[in-house]
């Protein structure tokens, strides 16, 4: 199955590590550091307008590379996407 992440990205649930909440994401050293590991590698991609503020990070697995979306759709709304497949399709 597919989800669809925003911005027209689908991701195949099998590739899927993780959603998580930006809002609930604390400020601390370590989820700096996680993001700025994914940055340097430039393995972060905002998949968001230039208006759009994310709300939720997908972390994906394609291949052997780890990638790190910024999503504009909040991590309630994948979550509910991921259970209803016709949902997938927005």
């Amino acid at each position: 199955m597919y989800l669809h992440i925003g911005n027209n990205i689908l991701c195949d649930d099998r590739d899927l590590i993780g959603i998580f909440d930006l809002d609930n994401l604390t400020a601390s050293r370590e989820s700096t550091e996680f993001l700025e590991q994914y940055e340097k590698k430039k393995n972060l991609v905002n998949i968001g307008g230039a208006f759009d503020l994310p709300k939720s990070l997908i972390l994906i697995k394609k291949g052997e590379k780890d990638i790190l979306y910024m999503s504009p759709i909040t991590s309630s709304t994948l979550y509910k996407r991921s259970k209803n497949p016709t949902q997938n399709l927005l």
